[in-house]
């Protein structure tokens, strides 16, 4: 199961996280920022909230977010798995609720172009 966790405590700090947990034993298999914050950020964690979260059986995941840093909105195509974390696509013309995925292939569509990564 994937999610995406939200928070802004008492004394201002902000945080996004995208959470990866294995429902057979509870264990939290990732826990990570949903993006690199921009430049002037202070005390934040994350850059802004996912449009879209897609995970396989082994806990890869991958994700859109909407950067909470850029304007106009720019959004953010990242994927966690045998990899590592990394931004696959970024760009105003992302469709935010385009992210598909198919055995360990996802989808998503940028410009009216349909993309394609592995997800290891």
């Amino acid at each position: 199961m994937a999610y995406e966790e939200w928070s802004t405590v008492p004394h201002g700090s902000t945080y996004w996280l995208v959470i990866v947990r294995n429902l057979r034993t509870g264990r939290v298999l990732h826990k990570v920022p949903t993006g690199i914050a921009g430049p002037g950020t202070v005390e934040v964690l994350g850059d802004g909230f996912t449009t879209a979260i897609v995970v396989k059986p082994d806990g890869a995941v991958a994700w859109i977010l909407e950067s909470g840093a850029s304007r106009p909105i720019e959004y953010q195509v990242h994927a966690v798995d045998a990899k590592g974390e990394r931004t696959l696509a970024s760009g105003s013309g992302i469709e935010p609720s385009s992210l598909a995925l198919a055995g360990s292939t996802l989808y998503w569509t940028q410009d009216g172009q349909s993309f394609s990564a592995t997800l290891n």
